[in-house]
């Protein structure tokens, strides 16, 4: 079940992605993970999620960047938080 849940929250993320890519403008993620921290979830890092229309930008931090399911499924949600906000607020 888990996993269904995770590969749907991709396909969303993927989806939504290109749509805004296609209207609004261009996406990012990158995660940096702490190489000294080996637990997969909640690790030590640096998350980044940013969106850009060419003028103005917007982006997202988080402090985590674990290789576990729940740090991608967040990196996810972080990323279609970012999107909803550019749809309804704009970029600006």
């Amino acid at each position: 079940m888990r996993n269904h849940i995770g590969m749907a929250a991709g396909l969303v993320a993927g989806l939504a992605l290109g749509l805004v890519a296609s209207a609004t403008g261009s996406p990012a993620l990158h995660a940096v993970a702490d190489p000294d921290s080996k637990i997969q979830n909640l690790a030590r890092g640096q998350t980044y999620v940013s969106l850009t229309d060419g003028k103005s930008f917007l982006r997202r931090e988080s402090t985590s960047a674990g290789r576990g399911a729940y740090d991608r499924s967040r990196m996810t949600l972080n990323a279609i938080d970012l999107l909803r906000t550019a749809l309804l607020e704009g970029m600006s």
